[in-house]
């Protein structure tokens, strides 16, 4: 499953609380689609239109062509969001 989850960098939780696992192979298709979904996501932020995936990271599964949306939250202990 690939994510595409371009955040506002003040805004948005660092992630960095999150455990790493082991990523499945990507497909290049894949790839691309998350690429389009990262610009889309990139000419909201700079035109103000619409509403963007702050605070969420999408996921999609190639294999069954699922959307998945997780919602994040900032943690007040993180170093490097929490503020």
């Amino acid at each position: 499953m690939e994510e595409a989850s371009p955040q506002d960098p003040v805004a948005a939780s660092s992630g960095m609380e999150t455990e790493p696992s082991s990523p499945p192979p990507i497909l290049g298709a894949v790839a691309g689609a998350m690429g389009c979904l990262q610009a889309l996501e990139a000419l909201k932020f700079l035109t103000g239109i619409g509403e963007r995936a702050e605070n969420r990271i999408v996921f999609l599964d190639g294999e069954t062509l699922k959307f998945e949306v997780v919602e994040i939250l900032r943690n007040p202990r993180c170093r490097v969001c929490g503020g």
